[in-house]
């Protein structure tokens, strides 16, 4: 409804199909990216200015202490998403529901049944046990540990060595399960 100025009263307005669904979509982009980029700007306009003074009152010390809160942050985020990225959610599922879904190997069991027919084998299903599903994300978190085990960092702060994140390559799987 618009206000008609000429007549004095408030007129429908009628839309085109083209019309409603640009204005849909102009509204939800609006709503939804909007608050989403002024909360980065707004956290990254923070950081720069709360925390990073002007190049000249930096001194080595506190270089390297800004360097590993920088460190820290990276570092946990990383680890946080590196652990939820390779948690084996679908398997222990699989696991959880039906044990037998994910057979881990087989055996048998000898019947005896009642009466005078013969014992027989039966074969039997195992399921696969938990440190098998949890085996690359165990490795995982053994690469995670040694990379930023904190007498590690300690030796790099004293020494003077460059604090570096682990490299991306390093969180990934070494192999896929299933290959050769």
């Amino acid at each position: 409804k618009r206000y008609n100025v000429l007549r004095n009263r408030t007129d429908s307005w009628e839309y085109d199909i083209d019309q409603l669904l640009f204005g849909t979509i102009f509204f939800t982009l609006l709503a939804f990216l909007f608050p989403t980029v002024l909360v980065y700007y707004s956290l990254f306009a923070l950081v720069r200015h709360a925390f990073v003074p002007t190049p000249r009152a930096l001194t080595h010390r506190r270089k390297k202490k800004l360097r590993l809160c920088v460190l820290v942050v990276q570092a946990s985020l990383e680890t946080l998403l590196a652990l939820l990225n390779h948690f084996p959610l679908f398997a222990l599922m699989l696991r959880v529901k039906d044990p037998r879904r994910l057979p881990g190997g087989i055996y048998f069991v000898l019947e005896e049944p009642s009466g005078s027919q013969p014992p027989y084998l039966v074969i039997k299903s195992q399921p696969v046990p938990l440190s098998t599903i949890f085996f690359q994300y165990i490795e995982l978190l053994s690469r995670l540990a040694k990379h930023y085990n904190p007498l590690r960092l300690l030796w790099c702060l004293l020494t003077g060595q460059h604090l570096a994140a682990i490299p991306p390559y390093s969180i990934r799987y070494t192999k896929v399960p299933g290959g050769s």
